[in-house]
């Protein structure tokens, strides 16, 4: 069965939502998981997912807790169909779609990545690039056999870095040259920031702005985050069960957003200054 449709193999069951929302995702067999999620499902040790799960166009689902991206496909019904040609097929399609559902990423504000390739030829050149390299997750064979495949990408390693460069390209002012919005910023020693930003509808991106109440950007570390260290700016979690897993036993600093900017609904609102150049990690429960 396609993972999408039913459980299949290589595939888990997760429940992702808090409340009286409950969303049930089938997730192919990551190749490389990302530590520190709890599989909620049953049958598998090694699968890893956070509970900032988003369904997209191309029926991509985006963890924007760990910055996993994947695409599934599958190839057409033809009789009789050799395996590999069917499996090549679903393999093409997958890579396809992923490249679009990855264009469809918001980059920052109400930017998606496309909109930013449409403007920067280089950028939409290294969009094909990546999806072109993207790692095949998993591969199923249906009872009508037809072979469907699932394309995953990490946004974080493999696309934020060509993101980044092309919001300098842009001007945004989340990028490295973003200047800072106040010389009384509350210097913290805290590795780990929260900012609780439920209620508001607030929508996850790649790089997302933090403002204060007069539309007065933050300054953030996002370059030396993605150049340095490999590693997510902003990473994103639904419960807060995820954010006591994700911060762990560090030091933490909480602060609560005033609300969410921006027609696309991904910046965040702050009372007062906070210093984002400080923290190690900045986790955004919404």
């Amino acid at each position: 069965m396609s993972p999408w449709g039913g459980p299949g193999p290589g595939c888990r069951i997760w429940a992702v939502g808090s409340g009286s929302v409950l969303l049930a995702v089938a997730l192919p067999l990551l190749i490389h998981p990302p530590a520190g999620a709890i599989e909620v499902g049953e049958g598998a040790t090694d699968v890893r997912v956070s509970s900032a799960l988003e369904l997209g166009p191309e029926g991509a689902v985006t963890d924007w807790g760990y910055g996993i991206i994947e695409v599934p496909a599958a190839s057409a019904l033809a009789e009789p169909t050799p395996a590999a040609r069917a499996a090549g097929e679903a393999r093409r399609l997958a890579v396809a779609r992923l490249g679009a559902a990855l264009r469809a990423v918001r980059l920052v504000g109400d930017l998606t990545l496309g909109d930013a390739a449409d403007r920067l030829p280089a950028l939409a050149a290294d969009l094909n690039r990546i999806a072109a390299r993207a790692d095949i997750a998993s591969e199923s064979l249906g009872d009508d056999g037809r072979v469907t495949a699932t394309a995953r990408l990490d946004l974080f390693a493999d696309a934020a870095g060509v993101a980044e460069a092309a919001l300098v390209h842009l001007g945004s002012e989340v990028s490295a040259d973003s200047r800072a919005a106040s010389s009384e910023l509350a210097v913290m020693t805290q590795s780990v920031l929260t900012v609780d930003a439920r209620g508001f509808g607030l929508q996850p991106c790649l790089f997302p702005r933090f403002l204060l109440s007069d539309g007065t950007p933050l300054r953030t570390r996002y370059a030396d985050a993605i150049r340095t260290n490999r590693c997510p700016p902003v990473t994103y979690v639904r419960t807060r069960e995820d954010l006591s897993r994700r911060q762990g036993d560090r030091l933490v600093t909480h602060v609560r957003a005033a609300g969410v900017g921006g027609m696309a609904r991904t910046d965040v609102v702050l009372l007062r200054p906070v210093d984002l150049e400080m923290p190690r990690e900045i986790i955004v429960l919404f």
